[in-house]
């Protein structure tokens, strides 16, 4: 079971890229992975070299999780907040 302190600086960090996402910057940011996403995926469809397949698909996976860091950050942070509220609720019925 994570700890409360653990959780929280998860909070804190979600938190961080949730504001990171909406800020002019952030979304800058966004706009050019998703380019970027596109950008190899058109590569892949393009009938690339069998040597160039693995680069183009660790690429992909890269921009994918950078993607899914950003547009997942403010559940996350959600999800982490009722977990403390459910926490402290549990603990209060005990």
């Amino acid at each position: 079971m994570p700890r409360k302190d653990e959780i929280k600086e998860d909070i804190s960090k979600y938190a961080g890229l949730e504001a990171l996402k909406d800020s002019e910057g952030g979304k800058e940011l966004i706009a050019i992975l998703e380019g970027q996403f596109v950008s190899v995926i058109e590569k892949l469809c393009s009938k690339p070299k069998m040597e160039d397949i693995c680069y183009l698909l660790s690429e992909l996976d890269i921009t994918l999780n950078l993607l899914r860091m950003f547009y997942r950050a403010g559940k996350n942070k959600d999800d982490a907040l009722q977990f403390l509220k459910d926490e402290e609720k549990r603990a209060t019925e005990l």
